[in-house]
């Protein structure tokens, strides 16, 4: 399981339900397979008297019937939703008293309704074709967090587990569901505090930058002061030239501010993801950072194709991952820096198409990661930097988004030359982006 605080960590509570639910059907059709054996058997000996053939068939209805007990005792106390589904129809069979609670629907408007009909399935995935709903069902494994919607088009995010059983003789699957708002709403905070951490590390430079525009502001309006309070002549071409100049420093003030303001803006998970373009994420980025870059002699460059595909995530997530991936270098750079000053200073970045996938590559010039500790740079909290220096959640922070938008990360890492970290998606509109093909 991942390393990472994300949605992935969620508690396994609904899965060991399901695993116990699918285990108990099991043993029940067996005991009702061996049950009918031993019948048969018992028939077909004469010497065996009635009354000990009664004995044993009572025995075993009995042993069914308790059976039959467990499970449902099992299915109705579950802590998270459950769902059976008939495996050609996609009706819902029945429904557990934790699924009316999360989805505010009554058991009587779910059961006999196809689940992509109503809200246990997103909008999204009411017109799925049977193939794309059987590979989604198809087997006992974990699906990646998708968005369900609660009576009222209430939209949520869970994480679903499907297994094939057999239910009342018909061929079914049952769906657990982990309602993920906590866990979502934890990682957006997560997310933040990251963010605001990084925005107060760069408090000096950002300073600084939003300075050069009001100082330039500044000189021309006490020019213009002085204008007026003088009385003097001035020509009219000059004039405009120191008004248009206070137009545009006012203009970068403003870019500067409504950056910050977009980076900073808490996650929003429900809101639906759109295509995004990686080479403007990763300006984005650039932009909120290159000043203090460029104070610490740190030179960049951007290879960039302009003829990728976008690929689908929330707002300023992709941002986000870019940012970090940055700031982690810059922070590697430093510290070579710090042993030898004659080192050069690097970051490179790289976008590019690789088949039905968009790739980003950053890499840096620093002290690379030692071997001892590079299986544990995606743990939450985990850092080689002084008390006070880091929180330890940046890397974690980026591999949790980058799965949750489908993608892969890779690193290549050689202690003291450097370290380039890969990043893929899915392109837009590409089956891969499927929750059915996932």
């Amino acid at each position: 399981m991942m390393k990472h605080l994300t949605p992935e960590n969620f508690s396994e509570s609904g899965t060991d339900t399901l695993r116990t639910l699918t285990e108990e059907n099991r043993r029940l059709r067996e005991e009702l397979i061996s049950a009918r054996n031993a019948l048969e058997i018992k028939i077909a000996d004469s010497s065996d008297s009635e009354k000990e053939f009664r004995d044993k068939e009572r025995a075993a209805i009995s042993a069914v019937i308790e059976s039959e007990k467990k499970y449902r005792s099992l299915f109705d106390s579950g802590p998270n939703p459950i769902f059976v589904i008939d495996r050609q129809t996609f009706e819902i069979f029945d429904a557990n008293p934790m699924a009316e609670t999360v989805y505010g629907c009554t058991r009587d408007e779910l059961i006999g309704r196809r689940c992509t009909d109503i809200c246990v399935m997103g909008e999204e995935h009411r017109n799925a074709t049977p193939d794309q709903m059987n590979i989604f069902f198809s087997n006992c494994e974990e699906n990646r967090r998708i968005q369900h919607y609660k009576k009222g088009k209430k939209p949520f995010y869970v994480k679903v587990k499907t297994c094939p059983i057999t239910y009342k003789g018909r061929k079914a699957f049952i769906l657990a569901v982990t309602d993920l708002t906590g866990m979502m709403e934890k990682e957006a905070q997560l997310i933040q505090a990251n963010k605001l951490n990084a925005l107060g590390e760069m408090s000096a430079g950002i300073a600084h930058e939003l300075n050069q525009p009001l100082t330039a502001i500044k000189v021309g309006s006490e020019f213009l002061k002085m204008v007026m309070e003088e009385k003097q002549q001035i020509d009219q071409q000059d004039l405009s030239e120191v008004i248009h100049e206070i137009s545009g420093q006012v203009d970068r003030a403003s870019q500067i501010i409504n950056r910050l303001r977009a980076f900073a803006r808490k996650p929003d998970f429900i809101k639906k993801a759109k295509e995004r373009d990686v080479n403007a994420s990763v300006r984005n980025a650039l932009a909120i950072i290159a000043h203090q870059l460029i104070a610490e002699n740190i030179t960049v460059r951007f290879d960039s194709d302009e003829d990728i595909s976008p690929v689908l995530a929330p707002e300023n997530l992709l941002e986000q991952v870019i940012f970090n991936l940055i700031s982690n270098a810059r922070d590697a750079l430093m510290q070579k820096k710090t042993a030898d000053r004659e080192s050069v200073l690097m970051i490179e970045i790289r976008s590019f198409q690789e088949g039905n996938r968009v790739a980003i590559v950053i890499s840096d010039t620093g002290t690379g990661i030692p071997a001892d500790i590079r299986d544990k740079i995606f743990d939450p909290f985990f850092t080689t930097k002084e008390v006070g220096k880091g929180m330890g959640i940046s890397l974690s922070i980026v591999y949790g988004i980058v799965k949750d938008l489908n993608g892969d990360i890779e690193v290549q890492t050689e202690e003291g030359r450097g370290t380039a970290f890969k990043l893929t998606f899915p392109s837009a509109g590409l089956p891969e982006n499927d929750i059915f093909c996932k």
